[in-house]
């Protein structure tokens, strides 16, 4: 989308119609590209294009899409006709030798027209089709906008007034005036809603509070105040007059003068105008944000899934670095990047995503895979609780099957498993069994399958901070490997730290996997996630 000044655009409108509006009807010569020369008296042309899919014709006759190779024409000029819906039509003569491939280039501009806006505020946000124009698209005085011919539709907003809708129909080369007229919206506010559903003061960053949002129409006043189930206030916010549509305060469980409040529900109510909307959220220090490791199964303590699930409302999203070498006599392997996500939009379901690409390794092959972690949880007593959960996963590397010889768990297949533990604030510790099928490269036409074992311990010395150890055996059986109870080890250690008052966790670990009798790989992972 272009912008002409109105007076630079009248002027070439009127001086120079021809050359710059309209596509020339005459036989101009087109010139190759490139020539080859051919051994004999073969003959071939290759017509590219500006644009995928163009259709070529060589004296009235389809040929083919760009890019369009012909091949075997006799020697001699011929009219080359290119076109596509919604470009204007190019034209040639171009010649065809023996002996030699030719290559030629046509350039295909869109057909356009304009539309000249009027009656807009520099404070406006104007839409085509739905698209916002940016900042560097938005029109200044007397400047058109430059759209493809046919049906578009116009949207202008301006805060306070209401929105102004219009249709045009944008013809080849002309300016179609188009006269905007805002009136006055009345003040409102909708969609007043709690961001959580419950959470957890005694944290910082975006898991330790609760934003409230809403829309307003218009320029006004208004006061968010907050109240216990008692209906006692405890926290007030007076809003600075709205200057835009969306608004939203995040509050941090305490009352107004900073005190953390005691679990429990509380009423917001925003007051603004004649409106009042009302949402709800809960305090409970019973909920916990895990700094956890993310594994190829879900929230975990290294590469073993845990029993737990992410608190309800909590969303991640991260990246490692995890260099690795081997045991034999080219010591440098790969270094896998990955990229995580995921979330648990409610206290028993969780799932999350990974895409890995392993730098290093000839192709550099991509990994990805997801999983589904369902679970619950029993008291044993006030702070500690029995954890169990589910998981299915499956993934998928492609090029080329990693870490042989083969049999020990990297993320690939279809399967799923169990884990149950022990969880409170000051440690986890829990046990792990995963079966997957089709571990090689996640190809399930291929028979090979992993059973893994696994023990994870965490120690919490604090909210922040978490030190974990675990270890897993994997039992193979397939084409690749046979069957070998004792197939491979997968150990290591680690640390995950919140840094300062973010929702940033920092992942530190140390990993191996052990191939007895053969070879090994050790790594080392530098991560972030980000809990939000």
């Amino acid at each position: 989308m272009k912008q002409i000044p109105l007076f630079l655009f009248i002027i070439v409108f009127f001086l120079f119609p021809s050359d710059v509006f309209t596509q020339s009807g005459g036989q101009s010569v087109l010139t190759a590209e490139n020539n080859i020369l051919f051994d004999d008296n073969r003959t071939s042309i290759t017509i590219n294009a500006n644009i995928q899919d163009a259709s070529v014709y060589l004296n009235g006759e389809y040929q083919g899409r760009t890019p369009c190779t012909i091949t075997d024409l006799g020697s001699g000029s011929y009219n080359l006709s290119v076109k596509k819906n919604g470009y204007g039509e190019r034209s040639y003569r171009i010649s065809v030798k023996s002996g030699q491939s030719s290559t030629f280039f046509v350039e295909l501009d869109k057909i356009t027209g304009f539309v000249l806006l009027s009656g807009i505020s520099g404070d406006s946000l104007i839409y085509t089709d739905g698209d916002r124009l940016s900042a560097t698209s938005l029109p200044v005085f007397g400047s058109p906008l430059e759209l493809e011919e046919g049906f578009h539709t116009i949207t202008v907003r301006r805060f306070g007034y209401n929105d102004y809708t219009t249709q045009v129909f944008v013809s080849p080369h002309l300016i179609i005036p188009v006269q905007i007229q805002m009136t006055k919206a009345s003040f409102a506010i909708s969609e007043f809603s709690a961001g959580r559903r419950r959470f957890n003061p005694a944290y910082t960053g975006a898991v330790g509070s609760c934003t409230f949002s809403f829309k307003v129409t218009a320029p006004e006043t208004g006061t968010l105040t907050i109240a216990d189930s008692a209906g006692t206030t405890v926290f007030t916010w007076q809003f600075p007059e709205f200057s835009t549509w969306e608004q939203g305060i995040s509050w941090n469980g305490r009352d107004t003068y900073g005190k953390e409040l005691p679990d429990g529900f509380y009423r917001a109510t925003v007051t603004a105008g004649n409106f009042t909307q009302t949402a709800y959220t809960q305090i409970d220090h019973s909920l916990t944000y895990h700094p956890a490791d993310v594994t190829k199964s879900g929230t975990g303590t290294g590469t073993l899934p845990a029993a737990f699930i992410m608190a309800e409302d909590t969303s991640y999203i991260g990246t490692e670095v995890s260099p690795v070498f081997r045991s034999d006599g080219t010591p440098f392997y790969e270094t896998p990047v990955n990229i995580f996500f995921g979330m648990a939009p409610v206290s028993w379901f969780e799932f999350s995503m990974n895409f890995e690409l392993h730098a290093g390794i000839q192709n550099a092959p991509l990994s990805v895979g997801g999983a589904v972690k369902l679970g619950s949880s029993q008291h044993i007593n006030t702070d500690t609780k029995l954890c169990y959960a589910a998981v299915f996963r499956y993934g998928y590397t492609n090029e080329t099957p990693l870490y042989e010889p083969y049999g020990a768990d990297t993320g690939n297949g279809l399967g799923g498993g169990t884990a149950i533990g022990f969880d409170n604030s000051a440690y986890y510790a829990g046990i792990s069994s995963e079966y997957l099928y089709g571990t090689l490269q996640g190809n399930l036409k291929i028979n090979d399958s992993i059973w893994r074992n696994g023990i994870g311990f965490e120690y919490r010395p604090s909210q922040a901070a978490t030190l974990k150890a675990w270890f897993a055996l994997n039992s193979a059986f397939g084409e690749t490997t046979g069957t070998a109870w004792l197939r491979a080890f997968d150990t290591g250690a680690g640390a995950t730290i919140q840094l300062g008052n973010s929702s940033v966790m920092l992942n530190i670990k140390g990993d191996s996997i052990l191939y007895p009798g053969s070879t090994n790989y050790f790594s080392g992972t530098f991560g972030l996630t980000y809990l939000f």
